[in-house]
Protein backbone atom coordinates (compact mmCIF):
# COMPACT_ATOMS: atom_id res chain seq x y z
CA UNK A 1 0.00 0.00 0.00
CA UNK A 2 2.72 2.28 0.63
CA UNK A 3 4.17 1.81 -3.02
CA UNK A 4 0.64 2.63 -4.41
CA UNK A 5 1.24 6.54 -2.03
CA UNK A 6 4.40 6.99 -3.47
CA UNK A 7 3.48 6.45 -7.17
CA UNK A 8 0.48 8.68 -6.45
CA UNK A 9 2.97 11.33 -4.96
CA UNK A 10 5.04 10.70 -7.99
CA UNK A 11 2.31 11.19 -10.48
CA UNK A 12 0.70 14.14 -9.30
CA UNK A 13 3.30 15.84 -7.07
CA UNK A 14 0.44 15.20 -4.06
CA UNK A 15 -0.31 13.05 -1.41
CA UNK A 16 -4.07 12.76 -0.35
CA UNK A 17 -4.44 13.53 3.60
CA UNK A 18 -8.74 13.17 3.22
CA UNK A 19 -11.60 13.87 0.86
CA UNK A 20 -10.62 17.91 -0.02
CA UNK A 21 -6.52 18.05 1.60
CA UNK A 22 -3.46 17.58 -0.53
CA UNK A 23 0.24 17.61 1.44
CA UNK A 24 3.14 18.18 -1.07
CA UNK A 25 6.96 18.92 -0.15
CA UNK A 26 8.99 20.97 -2.09
CA UNK A 27 12.85 21.52 -2.00
CA UNK A 28 14.49 24.71 -1.28
CA UNK A 29 18.26 25.53 -0.84
CA UNK A 30 17.87 25.82 2.68
CA UNK A 31 15.72 23.04 3.61
CA UNK A 32 12.24 22.23 2.46
CA UNK A 33 8.56 24.02 2.04
CA UNK A 34 5.73 21.91 3.86
CA UNK A 35 2.63 22.38 1.82
CA UNK A 36 -1.05 21.69 2.57
CA UNK A 37 -3.57 22.28 -0.51
CA UNK A 38 -7.23 22.41 0.54
CA UNK A 39 -8.89 21.32 -3.06
CA UNK A 40 -6.63 23.37 -5.30
CA UNK A 41 -6.01 26.25 -3.05
CA UNK A 42 -2.62 26.39 -1.24
CA UNK A 43 -3.80 26.44 2.68
CA UNK A 44 -1.04 26.53 4.97
CA UNK A 45 2.53 25.71 4.43
CA UNK A 46 5.85 25.53 6.88
CA UNK A 47 9.45 26.30 5.76
CA UNK A 48 12.10 23.76 7.92
CA UNK A 49 15.60 23.38 7.46
CA UNK A 50 17.15 19.76 6.54
CA UNK A 51 18.62 19.05 9.96
CA UNK A 52 15.74 20.08 11.93
CA UNK A 53 13.53 17.73 9.68
CA UNK A 54 15.97 15.13 9.94
CA UNK A 55 16.29 15.73 14.14
CA UNK A 56 12.30 15.13 13.68
CA UNK A 57 12.27 11.78 11.92
CA UNK A 58 15.30 10.34 13.25
CA UNK A 59 14.82 11.49 16.87
CA UNK A 60 12.38 10.79 19.94
CA UNK A 61 10.99 14.65 19.16
CA UNK A 62 7.06 13.69 18.65
CA UNK A 63 6.08 17.13 17.70
CA UNK A 64 7.42 19.30 14.86
CA UNK A 65 6.70 23.45 14.30
CA UNK A 66 4.13 25.55 16.35
CA UNK A 67 1.60 27.22 14.87
CA UNK A 68 -0.92 26.46 12.10
CA UNK A 69 0.69 23.26 10.64
CA UNK A 70 1.98 21.17 12.92
CA UNK A 71 3.58 17.31 12.55
CA UNK A 72 3.11 14.76 15.18
CA UNK A 73 4.73 11.73 15.41
CA UNK A 74 3.80 8.20 17.08
CA UNK A 75 5.26 5.04 16.39
CA UNK A 76 4.02 4.43 12.53
CA UNK A 77 2.96 7.47 11.55
CA UNK A 78 3.17 11.03 11.17
CA UNK A 79 -0.20 13.08 11.77
CA UNK A 80 -0.70 16.66 9.78
CA UNK A 81 -2.87 19.00 11.64
CA UNK A 82 -3.82 22.08 10.98
CA UNK A 83 -5.44 24.76 13.20
CA UNK A 84 -5.43 22.24 15.82
CA UNK A 85 -7.14 19.41 14.25
CA UNK A 86 -5.48 15.98 12.66
CA UNK A 87 -6.67 16.29 8.58
CA UNK A 88 -4.56 13.00 7.60
CA UNK A 89 -2.24 10.45 8.53
CA UNK A 90 1.05 9.24 6.79
CA UNK A 91 3.04 6.08 7.27
CA UNK A 92 6.37 6.92 8.27
CA UNK A 93 7.65 4.79 5.72
CA UNK A 94 5.79 6.35 3.07
CA UNK A 95 6.88 9.58 4.34
CA UNK A 96 10.36 8.96 4.15
CA UNK A 97 9.55 7.47 0.30
CA UNK A 98 8.45 11.14 -0.60
CA UNK A 99 11.36 13.16 1.07
CA UNK A 100 13.80 10.78 -1.01
CA UNK A 101 12.45 11.65 -4.70
CA UNK A 102 12.36 15.36 -3.30
CA UNK A 103 15.13 16.62 -5.61
CA UNK A 104 17.32 19.83 -3.96
CA UNK A 105 17.33 22.81 -6.85
CA UNK A 106 20.83 22.76 -7.93
CA UNK A 107 22.71 26.54 -6.79
CA UNK A 108 24.53 28.14 -9.68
Amino acid sequence: MAGLFVLLYLVVNKLRLNASCFFNIEPRSAGLRLIVFNGDTEWVCHKVKDKDFKNFLQAEVAHLFKGRLQLIKNQDNISVQVNGVIIGIIGRETFRSILQSVKKPVSS
